[in-house]
This record gives structure tokens, C-alpha cells and sequence, in this order.
């Protein structure tokens, strides 16, 4: 057993807090053991309310304090309480007691024993096995504070750190990635809650055990679903290179994507085997994979897939597996061109380069180059219904750094030719980040030949952010674009309709 104090209480919520068991033994190197409690076990202020007198008093009497005072009534006390391993990582306490002379041995959980202790001030253990297998090692070169400090902040990321009231102990190799636990050590997080769902799926599946199904009937901009696992400590990594593999089914998405976490700071990677940062459509089973370095000062690994509008994708497993410097980082796959401040490709002389398709439901849409119909006999861009009854909308667009229009106001100019739009489609420019998203655009219906048309939108000073332009389609048709070109203009021009897409 290994004496240890505890480091740092750190409350998360009103049903959860982190505790810190800091190894009081080892002097060259300290270790630390992060426990998560029910909360008010450990805060007594959780368990109080507010009376009309304007005083707390608790809710209900707590199970720490009809402990203490039970043993107070038999002249009992308390000697230590020591942290062992039942099986497969759960924890629990073993309470040694002092009754009239005779010794006691008592198991209990953590969530009692542990704030029995505090009360106490009881002496703690923690198996020695337990501290090598759950514990985490802190650089001997930094201050232990501090380590504990940075620790800590890690393993209260609130998208990660479990279900209310759930103890969960960080651990040095993955769990359960390939879901044969059933959701254990996963969480997810879907906006709007009603449409969106997760399951786990016997009939879809790559292997012999069924694959996490996520599904979102919300085809809303806004609607989006996360899928988090707890992730494990960076220990056994720390200084190498690690692969992750994702296999994944998609069926009608608009948006997929993956990414990893290290030390708490969330970096998105593009996945290797696609050409675009996202996943859109329906495919069949596929491995993506994202390479990475662990940093030294790293503490935590953490996979993520996140989702955005309607659709439907499938998760077979995750797997970890440490290579050699040899194999090229996810991130020098390929080069990362940052948004241009100024149009590109704005006569599609090179394709669709720069341009995006967007939307709701873009899978219902399909954008492309002509060559026959441009607005001077070249080549133009479209945009066009490809399923018989189209969902909401979708777009072709470009983004552009706001930087270089700052304090100015910005016209968009194109030429625009449209063929049996049946709702309707929109011209429009909109400012996106930094908390704004002011949007002007002009609305076209039916058919109409090659015509200039334009926006004006005002770029605030400092606004940061993008600027994204384009055509919205809504339903039906088909619309041509050509000629794009951006100019600044004096206040006084006349500005747009004001609207939302």
C-alpha cells in the first residue's frame, strides 16, 4: 500500500467532483491517482438550499455525516481507509475500524469512503497496483503543482469527463474501442436532443460485433451530434508517433469528421484517404486514419467524431498503434492553403478549385463546370437538383478572409443565368465568425438569360471571420454562374434586401 494525500478537490458541476491523490511516498518522481465522486459527498454546500430567511440548510441528511455520527455512537473510529481493485479498473475502499478493542475491515464505495476520510482525516492508501495501472507519472523536471494544475484542467473538459454522477477513472490504455462493452467509456452529444440518436447496431456491421450507429433526422443548419470516448492518459506515448484507424459507413450525410484531442487542446485532422476535410454522401465501409506526435507534456488522447446535419454513419472500432518517424504526419499529407482575401477561379477556368458545395442537404445537390453556356461563350459554374424531390438547400460557394474589407462596403458582382427554379434561389455574400453573421442576398425564380446582377454588404472594422459568397438553391432548377468579381463601393450605394439563409 501506498500512502497517499490528497492533491486537489476540483468541483465540475452540481453532481460531479474531481479528486486528486497525490503518491506521499515516491520523492524522484510523483505520481497522481484522479478519481471522480458524486459531488456533494464531498461539498456539503451541494446539498444545501436557500431558505425564505435567506439561509442555507440541507436538503437532505447526507450518508458521510450518518456515518460519523454512527460511529460515534459505538465508540468506534476510524484507523485508515485503503483503495483497492475489485475487477477490470472499478474501485472500491476498504475501511479498517477500531470497535471496543477489535479490528474491522468494511468495504464501502469510494463515493463514501473517501469523504469519510476528509471528514475524518483519516489516513489513505492506494494498492501499489492500482497507481501503477491507473496512475499518472508527472515530470520529474516541472513543479508538481503546476503538473497537477494542468492535470486537472485536462480532465474537466466538460465534453469528456462522463455521465452526472458516473465515477470514472482515467485510464493508461484505451477501452472498449470497439464497442464490445456496449457504450461504456463513450458519450454523446446531439443538438437538437429529440432528432438525434445513438445505438449500437447488430444488424450493420463490419465485423462479427455490431458497429455504433449515429443518426440525426434534423436537416437544420444547426443540428449536430459529437461522439466522444473518455480517452486514456498519454503515458505509455509520450515523445512517439501514433496512427488511429476509423472505419465508417455513411448513408446521406452532410458532414463527417474525426479528429483527435491531445492535452486537452483539440486540433482537427483531414483524413488521409479523402480529398476534402469532411465526408459527404453515402459510402460503404472505408478505414480513415489520422497520424499524430504525443508530445512530451502531453496528458491526455481522445477520439471525436462529430456530425453535422441530417443523415446516418456507422462506427465499427478505433484503433492506436505507434509508428516510426517514417510515416508522413496526417497534417504534412498534403498543404494547407488558408482562404485567399480576393475571389479565385472566378471564370472556372480550373474547375470547381476554390469552390464549395454546401448546403442542408447538399447530397440532394450537384455542382459542376459548363462549356457551352457561360455568359461569353466560356466556360461557367452550376449548381443544380439532383435527387427528384430535393430537401432543403444547397449551396455553391467560396470563402474569403474578411481582412483586406474592413471598414469597407463590399459588391458582389456576377453574371447569373437560371432554367426552371422551381422555389427559389438566392446571390448572396454573408460575413461568418467572430460573432457576426450579417447576410445580404437577391432572390431569383424561374428562368431568366445571362444578367448582371449584385450584393453590397458593409464589413464592420476588426470583424475577423470569413466572407462567404455564392448561390443558394432551394428546391428544383438549375443556376449558372460567371464572372465573379468583388469591389469596395461608397457608403451611399444602395444596399440589398436584408435576409437569412
Amino acid at each position: 500500500m501506498i500512502k497517499v494525500t490528497i492533491a486537489k478537490i476540483v468541483p465540475q458541476d452540481q453532481f460531479r467532483t474531481l479528486v486528486m491523490l497525490q503518491d506521499g511516498e515516491q520523492k524522484t518522481q510523483q505520481r497522481v491517482l484522479s478519481i471522480w465522486l458524486k459531488a456533494e459527498g464531498i461539498d456539503p454546500i451541494r446539498n444545501m438550499r436557500m431558505t425564505t430567511q435567506g439561509q442555507r440548510a440541507p436538503i437532505e441528511p447526507l450518508t458521510t455525516d450518518f456515518m460519523v455520527n454512527l460511529l460515534k455512537a459505538t465508540g468506534s473510529t476510524v484507523n485508515r481507509i485503503e483503495i483497492e481493485e475489485l475487477q477490470d479498473e472499478i474501485l472500491y475502499a476498504k475501511v479498517h475500524i477500531e470497535s471496543h478493542g477489535e479490528q474491522q475491515h468494511l468495504k464501502a464505495r469510494l463515493n463514501d469512503a473517501i469523504p469519510l476520510a476528509l471528514r475524518l482525516k483519516s489516513e489513505l492508501y492506494v494498492a501499489d497496483t492500482v497507481m501503477e495501472k491507473l496512475g499518472q507519472k508527472l515530470p520529474a523536471q516541472t513543479e508538481v503543482t503546476d503538473q497537477i494544475d494542468i492535470l486537472s484542467k485536462a480532465l474537466t473538459n466538460k465534453m469528456y469527463t462522463g455521465f452526472m454522477g458516473q465515477t470514472v477513472v482515467t485510464r493508461k490504455e484505451p477501452r472498449n474501442l470497439d464497442f464490445s462493452d456496449g457504450l461504456h467509456g463513450w458519450w454523446f452529444l446531439g443538438f437538437p436532443k429529440e432528432t438525434n440518436t445513438y445505438q449500437i447496431d447488430h444488424t450493420v456491421k463490419r465485423r462479427e460485433k455490431g458497429s455504433l450507429l449515429i443518426s440525426n433526422q434534423d436537416a437544420q443548419p444547426l443540428s449536430s451530434a459529437s461522439l466522444s470516448h473518455e480517452g486514456f492518459l498519454a503515458d505509455n506515448y509520450l515523445g512517439k508517433r501514433l496512427r488511429m484507424y476509423a472505419c465508417l459507413k455513411t448513408e446521406d450525410v452532410k458532414h463527417v469528421m474525426v479528429s483527435i484531442e491531445v492535452n486537452g487542446s483539440k486540433e482537427a485532422r483531414r483524413l488521409r484517404q479523402v480529398s476534402t476535410p469532411a465526408i459527404r454522401g453515402t459510402h460503404d465501409w472505408t478505414e480513415y486514419e489520422i497520424v499524430f506526435d504525443v508530445p512530451n507534456d502531453t496528458t491526455l488522447i481522445k477520439f471525436a467524431l462529430h456530425m453535422m446535419g441530417a443523415g446516418r454513419v456507422w462506427l465499427d472500432r478505433v484503433d492506436f498503434e505507434v509508428v516510426d518517424s517514417s510515416v508522413l504526419l496526417t497534417e504534412d499529407a498534403g498543404p494547407r492553403v488558408p482562404f485567399p482575401e480576393e475571389p479565385q477561379n472566378t471564370h472556372f477556368a480550373h474547375n470547381l478549385a476554390h469552390w464549395d458545395l454546401w448546403g442542408s442537404y447538399p447530397q440532394d445537390y450537384m455542382c459542376g463546370i459548363d462549356t457551352k453556356v457561360g455568359a461569353d461563350g466560356a466556360t461557367c459554374g452550376y449548381i443544380k437538383s439532383s435527387a427528384p424531390v430535393p430537401r432543403g438547400y444547397g449551396i455553391l460557394r467560396q470563402t474569403l478572409r474578411s481582412t483586406c474589407y474592413h471598414g469597407h462596403y463590399v459588391r458582389l458582382r456576377c453574371n447569373i443565368k437560371t432554367l426552371d427554379v422551381e422555389n427559389k434561389a438566392s446571390l448572396y455574400i454573408q460575413l461568418d465568425g467572430s460573432g457576426s453573421n450579417e447576410l445580404r442576398e437577391k432572390t431569383l425564380q424561374d428562368t431568366m438569360d445571362w444578367s448582371e446582377q449584385d450584393v453590397v454588404l458593409f464589413v464592420p472594422e476588426q470583424i475577423g471571420g470569413m466572407i462567404r459568397f455564392g448561390i443558394t438553391l432551394y428546391g428544383k432548377g438549375q443556376v449558372w454562374l460567371d464572372n465573379v468579381r468583388f469591389e469596395t463601393v461608397e457608403p451611399d450605394t444602395a444596399l440589398s434586401p436584408r435576409s437569412s439563409l
